[in-house]
């Protein structure tokens, strides 16, 4: 399994050289588990097919990405208007 935190893949969003583009999608469409550790909801969308939700951590949500950022965006908005 790989860990991929947001200080590399910040580096890859920031333009880093097609070389490392091209080396972090290898990573994560290989066979081996990959795990991107993430605040940024379109580079999970870009980059994963799945997602899990940890809040105080503990686990919301397991599931397909989108789905996920879905959900945890409308509890962002209902937290809000409390």
């Amino acid at each position: 399994m790989k860990h991929l935190g947001e200080k590399y893949v910040d580096t890859y969003r920031a333009g880093f050289s097609e070389k490392s583009r091209t080396m972090l999608r290898e990573r994560i469409q290989g066979d081996t588990a990959v795990v991107l550790v993430s605040h940024s909801a379109p580079q999970i969308c870009a980059l994963c097919e799945r997602a899990a939700w940890i809040e105080h951590g503990r686990l919301q949500m397991l599931g397909d990405a989108e789905t996920v950022i879905d959900a945890y965006n409308e509890a962002i908005k209902s937290h809000a208007k409390v």
